[in-house]
């Protein structure tokens, strides 16, 4: 799913074609990497949430291309953040990171097979992402200890210098559990 908005020129100097185009380039990447890509109506099928309520999806502030690499229960989305998550002058906010973050670990998590809700998140920031550049962000299901799920990720750019780490732990809701 690709979402766009109007000004693609707030933050930095990039046009909004190269910007395309830089996007796609890395989308491009991911697949021949061996991520199939994916979109929100596989989960809205399975979750009761709709791809208009969806934080992420919904939200035209973020351009969003989901990948899935099934085999090591691996998430990719290419990312590119909108001038309304600014936090530092032309920097996105690192409230807007962490979401992608959490999403992108609790896809990691989902699309392993368990529904469950973020417990904790320990983000270390490492470089400001500037505003409408082109970043990917990979979580992976690290391990399961019951009902908690264990996931990292981070952020980075195109020369693999890394924006953000995570990790987290998601735990499957007790009355979930009991029906398995």
């Amino acid at each position: 799913m690709t979402f766009t908005y109007e000004n693609d020129n707030i933050g930095n100097n990039n046009t909004g074609d190269s910007l395309e185009k830089e996007f796609n380039s890395a989308c491009a990447q991911v697949e021949k990497a061996g991520s199939a890509p994916f979109d929100m109506n596989l989960m809205s099928k399975l979750l009761p949430v709709k791809e208009e309520l969806h934080f992420i999806a919904a939200n035209k502030e973020f351009t969003v291309k989901m990948f899935h690499k099934k085999e090591e229960n691996k998430v990719t989305y290419v990312v590119r953040a909108g001038e309304r998550v600014q936090g530092p002058p032309g920097y996105v906010h690192g409230g807007a990171i962490a979401t992608l973050l959490d999403d992108c670990l609790g896809s990691a998590v989902f699309l392993s097979g368990s529904f469950a809700m973020t417990a904790n998140l320990n983000i270390n920031y490492r470089k400001p992402i500037p505003l409408n550049s082109v970043r990917t962000v990979e979580a992976f299901l690290e391990k399961q200890e019951g009902r908690k799920l264990y996931a990292k990720g981070c952020i980075y750019d195109k020369d693999g210098s890394v924006h953000a780490e995570a990790s987290g732990l998601f735990v499957v809701p007790r009355h979930l559990a009991q029906e398995k």
